[in-house]
């Protein structure tokens, strides 16, 4: 920020985990979002479990194009 600060003072504010950001034509407004700390995700629905699947991904050629030569990652962990 104090880099930021040498050439520039108008508003400004670093993003942080949980920050929401609100920006309309007349205003930019910054606040941090309330959350409750025991909430835990929905369960997972009877459609989303018997939805059809396909086979597995693989990784697209942009992906693939930036795999590093001779590298084989170590393999997973297992459960």
């Amino acid at each position: 920020m104090d880099g930021v600060r040498k050439t520039y003072d108008g508003p400004l504010a670093i993003a942080r985990d949980l920050m929401v950001i609100n920006v309309t034509k007349e205003t930019i407004k910054v606040r941090m979002a309330t959350v409750h700390e025991y909430v835990l995700p929905p369960d997972v629905g009877e459609g989303y479990k018997k939805a059809p699947r396909t086979n597995k991904k693989e990784p697209g050629e942009f992906i693939q194009g930036g795999k590093w030569k001779g590298y084989t990652p170590p393999p997973m962990p297992k459960k």
